[in-house]
């Protein structure tokens, strides 16, 4: 598999054709796999309850590139499989484009000795990723070669088909990395070619909101240029995982194709991140298509923070303008101490700020409230305001959030000539509809009608529900309006 003279092989047996490492890799993929010292393993002692298996001195055989597995690795569960001998997704495979007339094989052999008895034992694998010892060393079987990677070159892991067919945007999009049985897997890794391309200017560091789109410029020099050739970018999160720690891939896209110029800028955008902590990583990259490996530069990274707003409340959400009656904006959501300061601003229609409070975040908390006293809502004028919620760390705006409601300030109208259809209800009903008809007095253009049948409707006790109405303009204050209100039971 490694391609050794016939004088190196045992016996001086000779070796058929090329060899596995020359024919299935190419000269830098051969570069990134690492040579493994491979040493002679027993059987475990008691593994399956036998108390005479062989116990000889594990030696060093040789130091390969490709090596076949023992029975030992092939149950060690940091690799990933399970420590039994059952049949298991964890070590179950398909045949490749290698494996020629063996496809008609079921078992492939390991390099450990088999069980002691009558017969020549040696451990084995099936296709189903079943494990034992007892198999004979007659006629011809397979072998499943295994390698390491340097995991230091390993930039991403993705689908072997399809897995990096994103669209040329400057917005990143979800990454996903199927697991489980039956998946290919494909390889981007750092190669030479590219080693050269840098980030020259980017932003050391990053905090944004969910929903909240931000821009990053960079510029860049030394990249490789042709069809297939990308400035792109991920973001990663470290998951622990017991004793080890990686990184996975949440975010991925091609920001531009570099047809010409190595020197250049480009901009990344990012949107709709779920709140957390990431490390936004930028790399030149060859990308070769389904089953090929691609090439990449080692990335420039940048540490980026998400927050995120899950709910933002105003009570109340109006008042009349000789009405006392204090305020509370209400902000709940996840990471806000990655901010240090919450400002809540009423703006008006022209975009100026009318009113405004902040407060300090401490760390920990994921709820905030600012109250706005009856006496400062009274300076409001009649009309209509936008809710801000800004959040600063220190004088740096990370980003805002509008409320979703509008907030009202409405004149002193007063109501006269209440007529309703029908007149009264019959209990008990589960829902009904009634017609009201009113004057309001006293409104100016431009004032909002807010549950204005509700005075009439709540003097009576009853529970409604009513819609905002602007007042158009050359409304005339003795003209009729009705409203249509759902009375729940």
């Amino acid at each position: 598999m490694n391609g050794y003279g016939n004088g190196s092989v045992w016996g001086g047996a000779s070796v058929p054709g090329a060899p596995f490492l020359t024919n299935a890799f190419s000269d830098a993929e051969r570069n990134v796999i690492m040579r493994t010292k491979v040493y002679s393993e027993d059987l475990i002692n008691n593994r399956n309850g036998a108390a005479n298996y062989a116990n000889s001195a594990r030696t060093s055989l040789t130091e390969d590139k490709i090596f076949v597995p023992s029975y030992n690795e092939i149950l060690n569960t940091s690799y990933g499989f399970t420590s039994t001998m059952n049949s298991s997704n964890t070590r179950s495979f398909k045949f490749s484009n290698y494996s020629d007339d063996l496809k008609k094989f079921a078992v492939f052999l390991l390099r450990s000795p088999g069980r002691p008895g009558g017969s020549a034992f040696i451990a084995y694998l099936s296709l189903d990723g079943f494990v034992s010892d007892d198999h004979q060393v007659h006629g011809f079987f397979g072998n499943c070669p295994a390698l390491n990677i340097n995991p230091t070159s390993i930039i991403l892991v993705s689908n072997a088909i399809a897995g990096k067919d994103s669209e040329i945007s400057s917005t990143l999009g979800e990454f996903e990395l199927p697991t489980g049985y039956n998946n290919e897997y494909k390889l981007t890794i750092k190669d030479a070619s590219h080693k050269d391309f840098k980030v020259d200017e980017a932003p050391a560091s990053l905090k944004m909101i969910t929903g909240v789109k931000i821009n990053v410029p960079i510029k860049y020099s030394n990249a490789q240029i042709g069809d297939n050739e990308y400035i792109s970018a991920m973001l990663t999160q470290k998951i622990e995982n017991g004793n080890y720690a990686y990184d996975e891939t949440k975010y991925y896209g091609k920001i531009k194709k570099l047809i010409a110029g190595d020197d250049g800028e480009t901009t990344i955008t990012l949107k709709d991140i779920e709140p957390g902590e990431y490390t936004l990583k930028i790399f030149n990259e060859q990308c070769n298509g389904d089953k090929k490996t691609d090439w990449s530069s080692s990335t420039h990274d940048i540490n980026l923070k998400v927050l995120k707003v899950n709910e933002f409340e105003v009570s109340p959400i109006a008042h009349r303008k000789d009405y006392e009656k204090e305020v509370k904006a209400t902000l709940i959501g996840e990471n806000f101490d990655i901010a240090n300061k919450l400002v809540v601003e009423f703006v008006d229609e022209d975009g100026t700020t009318k009113l405004s409070h902040e407060a300090a975040i401490n760390t920990g908390e994921t709820e905030k409230m600012i109250t706005f006293s009856a006496n400062e809502m009274l300076n409001l004028s009649t009309g209509h305001y936008e809710i801000k919620a800004i959040f600063y760390d220190n004088d740096d705006v990370i980003g805002e959030v509008i409320c979703k409601d509008v907030y009202h300030v409405v004149g002193k109208q007063t109501i006269s000539d209440i007529e309703r259809s029908p007149s009264f209800l019959q209990l008990p009903f589960d829902s009904a509809t009634i017609k009201v008809k009113f004057k309001l007095n006293g409104l100016e253009e431009g004032d909002t009608i807010v549950n204005g049948a509700a005075i009439f409707m709540n003097a009576v006790g009853d529970e409604i529900t009513s819609s905002q109405a602007i007042v158009p303009n050359g409304f005339q204050p003795d003209e009729c309006l009705v409203n249509d209100l759902k009375l729940p039971r």
